[in-house]
């Protein structure tokens, strides 16, 4: 972040007796606080160190990437599970269920509660299942809708009847 230019002092018509940001700055033993104000002209805001009068323009491009930066920086993947350790899969929809077990000798098996007869197995295809799995490992959130949904919000996204529940 370099000093644009200094320019004359109006605190509050630049924006900086309620500054928009603080940016503090800490080394061993040394702290320090910029200020970020308003907007000066296109591509530039003002800006001035918390303990000194002079004030100056900087570029706005860090600012505006550190307004962003809770989002820019958010883990985006939610799936963290080791993939060799996965014995099971259980995917229910509605009243239907299944479940992918994985044997001793590493071969998948798909198990069905059948009302009249227990549970049924299958053998499952293992490429189909190592897709399942790749895929499920790499879900991630292309963007975040609300960090506190209330639950008329839940309920508008479709968590009050989910499509797919999936259970690893």
């Amino acid at each position: 972040l370099k000093l644009k230019d200094f320019v004359n002092q109006d605190p509050a018509a630049q924006g900086l007796l309620s500054p928009r940001m603080r940016i503090g700055i800490e080394a061993a033993d040394q702290r320090q606080s910029l200020l970020i104000g308003a907007a000066h002209s296109e591509g530039l805001v003002y800006a001035k160190l918390e303990d000194s009068p002079e004030v100056f323009t900087v570029s706005s491009a860090l600012p505006d990437r550190l307004v962003q930066a809770q989002e820019a920086l958010r883990e985006r993947r939610f799936n963290s599970f080791d993939k060799a350790k996965l014995g099971e899969i259980h995917i229910a929809m509605g009243s239907q269920s299944a479940t992918l077990q994985k044997l001793e000798t590493g071969e998948w098996q798909v198990l069905r509660q059948s009302g009249e007869s227990g549970v049924e197995t299958w053998k499952a295809d293992s490429a189909i299942v190592i897709r399942l799995i790749d895929s499920l490992h790499a879900v991630k959130a292309q963007r975040f809708v609300s960090d506190a949904p209330s639950e008329a919000d839940l309920q508008s996204y479709g968590f009050a009847d989910p499509q797919r529940i999936v259970t690893l």
